[in-house]
């Protein structure tokens, strides 16, 4: 006679998951370093990485928080490059991130017949060039 009772087997192998590399995943997300590169450094495929995530909560909580403060030791850093060493290149960078500026100049005049006309000026080194380039 045979069993009738059937075994649940999932199959695949035992995870190897670890409660360490919680504390280990937001230390290398806070180095910038990217997910595959986080699986790898695990010995365990991207794709496992990814299911992780889903069924660790607190991997994914320590992934994000590792790369929030990455951006915000990043922005510090930038903010200070700016403010205190005077760096043009990154005030530059944050304006117009940060404000909304942009390297794009508009001006409003008044045609003959008391109509707005419309001057854009982008870019004039470039344009000029490409115009001086078209004539020959």
């Amino acid at each position: 006679m045979t069993n009738n009772k059937l075994k649940t087997n999932k199959g695949g192998r035992p995870s190897v998951f670890k409660e360490g590399y919680i504390e280990e995943t937001r230390k290398l997300a806070t180095l910038g370093v990217n997910e595959e590169d986080i699986a790898w450094f695990f010995h365990i495929h991207p794709n496992t990485f990814k299911n992780w995530k889903k069924k660790y909560p607190q991997l994914l909580a320590a992934l994000k928080k590792g790369k929030a403060d990455r951006n915000v030791s990043l922005m510090k850093a930038m903010f200070e490059n700016a403010t205190k060493r005077h760096n043009a290149s990154v005030q530059i960078f944050l304006a117009k991130n940060w404000l909304g500026m942009t390297d794009r100049q508009e001006l409003l005049h008044t045609g003959d017949e008391k109509k707005p006309v419309r001057l854009v000026l982008e870019d004039y080194k470039n344009n000029n060039n490409n115009n001086a380039n078209s004539k020959s």
